[in-house]
């Protein structure tokens, strides 16, 4: 349909122009002519009153003299026509002032017409086309004889010349336009192709460093759902334009109807103009005119000029009309590119989707095996308490057997000093293990902030780099669109040319017929050429107007451009800010659930605590009350069993020193026990608990502190007694001869006890180390994927410096060549301005021609011919 627009535009242009054209040598009559009687010997001035002339016109008219005279053309010789500004008549110029330099001659007095007013002398016409001097014989008053033969001749060839000097430059300015649009098409091609080649290395250096950034999923979810939607307004939009196919089939039989019309206006108008024609011809043929003739003639003349007005009116609206259709045709197939470029960010969002959603499924995976393994840890974990529970029972239970010895002063002394001795070493202990919890605590705040700090750069810069890719992507459609538009233009333009060259030449081929029957009607080329300038002034005015609106459009696009990529730039670092504030939010959920387990935990070991306190101060009890029953019964049997147990001493203290090995290997036991429990705390509980439990331990620590100082207190109530009760202790050999045989069996169940505690401590050794080893692996890769993140960053801001400084120096090459353009624009413009100014220069000329010739042969003309009518001097 564009094509059809340019092509109606330019035939209603060029009908236009030829009936504009044609009607150049047609008078219009609305100058009325003056009639002047003189007798032969009297001299005759004529004073022409001209228009002023406007300050652009007199500034044309002065550059055109110059160029003429600079570039000495064939309008300053002796010989050929001279231009000058106004129709004024002449004297000859000096030869002398012909054979000088370049620079303008002299202005010299003005002379009325018919050139001199002493008798006997030479008259002389001197004007743009043409030079008439007439030498008189013996009078002093030019008559018709002295003139005759070759006039009309010379009048012909003159019109001719002029004739074929108006379409010569009119060639050449269309030329020259044509050219200045092809050589600004040609360079926006080049320009565009080089943009578009720097643009597609760009990206295929970034698409490689680019396909392995991710984005979050909740953040292309959102965009989906937002194409969606823009995809479903498109649709809606798309059938209201379904709807509205009727309307746009009506526009288009109105165009038509319009076209047919303006066609048959011109046909109309093209008729009538022969029919006038035929009706001069024939006038012409009969030499002379009724009265009838007159009326018929501005009768028809009044219907040319109706069917003109008519033509007009038509080609104005079938402009209009063109307008809006094609406004109407560009707004649909940009609405198309649109949809098109929707549809596909929609197909690149949905396979971003689809990959997202099989990367959640692996991460779920992944996520349960972790769960998996943190249930079988916590069932090890059970199973180290149930085995911490049945140590603490056998425990209890050879405390139980053992605190029935009340004479083993020297075993509780001893016991009571590795008591005082595993307090000092649980104490510095608690306190380095609190100061490595501490630093631990910082360290571990430290590399969160790290973390977190460099994550928050890198989402931001990949962010970037995708909006730069985006905006690049766009870039590339629109110029992709743009050439496919300049290639269209560019073949229409050489179909229209070719056209155009076809109708210059049947053009031509008619001019050159009608230049011979145009030499009576040169009156109306001054209304005519009056018109043209006016639509050449008016045309300029609308291009001036139309740049201006292009340039404004332009300008309005762009910021409106710059606009849209804030809003989404904004969008986007809102988008992550929440993304970033729902993973804090998850993670302080997360700490909140692990304290409150570590806080349950922390009371059920308080309770635990209790309970064992409790039992122990019962078995002490119960054990004062059955040291203080034996002794009783001791007393009595001691006296009698002393001499029995004189060589048992010894195996009391091999005895004892047995239980003591078993015991201190207990305590190892244990303190491997409660070491293994601090590392498996250590990695599930965090920093703020650990301070509460090093607090409640400590508390605990110096409850157990006073309570070893009340037992130390008993212990010496109890060394005083048996210091007393020494001699009564021979009589416990016996009893402790009856219970070697249940140590022997604790002996035993102590040695299973401690290989599975053997076994136990092995497992959890090699925990940690599984633990420790995967934690140093998760740092390698973090470290790994950090230092690769900051070189693709830095690669990426370097390319968007390249892509910046790219997008500069093609900005100065535009502008370069925008101000070239101009100028040419500018010069083509002063071209034709000096045609302009040479076109009325001629018009003046024949004007002059025609009131001189009137003003010499006026007498003769109205007694030889009626058809030749006066001529009029305005």
């Amino acid at each position: 349909m564009c094509v059809g627009y340019t092509i109606a535009q330019s035939l209603c242009n060029h009908l236009y122009f030829f009936l504009s054209h044609q009607m150049m040598s047609l008078d219009d009559g609305r100058t009325s002519p003056i009639h002047v009687h003189v007798d032969e010997e009297t001299p005759v001035h004529v004073h022409v009153k001209k228009g002023k002339k406007s300050a652009t016109a007199k500034a044309v008219d002065g550059r055109m003299k110059r160029t003429r005279f600079a570039r000495g053309s064939t309008f300053g010789g002796p010989g050929n026509v001279r231009r000058p500004p106004s129709s004024r008549v002449r004297s000859p110029p000096p030869p002398s002032s012909l054979a000088r330099s370049q620079s303008p001659p002299v202005k010299e007095p003005w002379v009325p017409a018919p050139g001199k007013s002493t008798r006997g002398g030479k008259y002389a016409w001197e004007g743009d086309s043409a030079r008439l001097e007439i030498n008189p014989a013996d009078r002093s008053a030019l008559r018709r004889s002295d003139l005759e033969g070759d006039a009309d001749d010379v009048r012909g060839a003159d019109a001719r010349q002029y004739e074929k000097r108006i379409d010569s430059l009119m060639t050449e300015m269309g030329t020259l336009r044509n050219e200045a649009d092809l050589v600004r098409k040609e360079r926006e091609l080049d320009k565009t192709k080089d943009r578009l080649d720097l643009s597609q290395h760009a990206l295929m250096r970034q698409e490689h460093e680019l396909r392995e950034a991710k984005t979050d999923l909740t953040v292309t979810e959102r965009e989906n759902e937002r194409l969606r939607r823009s995809v479903e307004r498109l649709k809606d939009s798309v059938v209201l334009t379904s709807s509205e196919k009727s309307r746009m089939s009506a526009e288009k039989d109105l165009l038509l109807r319009k076209l047919t019309q303006a066609e048959m206006d011109g046909s109309a108008a093209s008729q009538q103009l022969e029919e006038l024609r035929s009706t001069i011809r024939r006038l012409r043929d009969d030499k002379r005119m009724t009265s009838e003739d007159s009326i018929a003639l501005a009768r028809q003349k009044d219907l040319l000029m109706q069917r003109l007005d008519e033509f007009e009116s038509t080609n104005r609206t079938l402009r209009t009309l063109l307008q809006d259709q094609y406004r109407k045709e560009a707004d649909a197939s940009h609405i198309m590119e649109q949809k098109d470029v929707l549809m596909r960010r929609l197909t690149d969002v949905e396979a971003d989707n689809v990959r997202l959603r099989d990367d959640l499924l692996l991460k779920e995976q992944k996520l349960e095996e972790s769960l998996v393994m943190l249930e079988a840890e916590r069932g090890n974990a059970r199973q180290m308490g149930n085995v911490q529970t049945s140590l603490e029972t056998t425990r209890a239970h050879l405390q139980k057997e053992l605190r029935t010895k009340e004479a083993d002063n020297n075993r509780m002394a001893v016991q009571i000093r590795g008591l005082e001795k595993k307090l000092q070493q649980e104490r510095i202990e608690r306190e380095h293990t609190s100061e490595l919890l501490m630093g631990a605590k910082d360290k571990a705040e430290r590399d969160k902030e790290a973390l977190k700090k460099a994550t928050r750069v890198q989402k931001q810069r990949a962010e970037q780099s995708e909006n730069t890719v985006d905006r690049l992507n766009a870039t590339i459609m629109e110029k992709e669109a743009q050439i496919a538009d300049l290639h269209s233009s560019i073949g229409e333009l050489k179909a229209q040319n070719n056209r155009l060259s076809q109708q210059k030449s049947q053009v031509e081929s008619e001019n050159a017929v009608l230049h011979g029957r145009n030499k009576d009607l040169d009156r109306q080329l001054r209304d005519t050429e009056d018109r043209l300038r006016a639509n050449t002034d008016t045309l300029t005015e609308r291009v001036q107007r139309q740049a201006n609106e292009v340039a404004s459009l332009k300008i309005d696009n762009e910021r409106l451009q710059n606009q849209v990529s804030t809003m989404e730039d904004k969008l986007i670092t809102s988008q992550t800010d929440v993304t970033q504030l729902k993973s804090s939010v998850r993670q302080y959920e997360n700490l909140v659930t692990e304290y409150k387990q570590q806080m349950n935990a922390s009371q059920r070991e308080a309770e635990s605590a209790h309970v064992r306190l409790e039992r122990t101060e019962l078995e002490r009890t119960r054990l004062q009350e059955e040291s203080t029953e034996e002794l009783e019964r001791v007393r009595t049997r001691l006296q009698q069993r002393l001499a029995e147990l004189e060589p048992l001493p010894e195996l009391l203290r091999e005895s004892e020193i047995k239980i003591q090995d078993m015991t201190d290997r207990i305590n190892a036991y244990e303190k491997r026990a409660l070491d293994h429990t601090k590392l498996i705390t250590e990695l599930t509980v965090k920093v703020e608990d650990q301070s509460s439990q090093l607090e409640s331990h400590r508390s605990k620590s110096h409850s157990a502190e006073d309570e070893i100082r009340a037992l130390q207190t008993k212990v010496d109530a109890l060394q005083r007694k048996l210091e007393e009760s020494d001699a009564q202790n021979r009589d416990l050999v016996s009893v402790i001869a009856k219970r070697e045989d249940t140590i022997h069996d604790t002996q035993a169940r102590c040695d299973e006890l401690a290989r599975e505690n053997s076994s136990l401590s092995r497992q959890l050794e090699a925990a940690i180390q599984d633990m420790r080893r995967q934690t140093d692996e998760a740092r390698d890769k973090a470290s790994n994927k950090e230092r690769s993140a900051q070189n693709r960053i830095l690669d990426l801001e370097a390319q968007l410096s390249r892509v910046r400084s790219e997008m500069a120096s093609i900005k100065r090459t535009r502008e370069e060549h925008e101000r070239k353009h101009h100028s040419k624009l500018q010069d083509l413009t002063d071209r034709l301005e000096q045609a302009n100014t040479t076109n009325r220069s001629m018009q003046n000329y024949v004007s002059f021609l025609k009131s001189s010739y009137a003003n010499v042969f006026g007498d003769s003309v109205l007694t030889s011919s009626p058809y030749r009518s006066p001529t009029a001097i305005s």
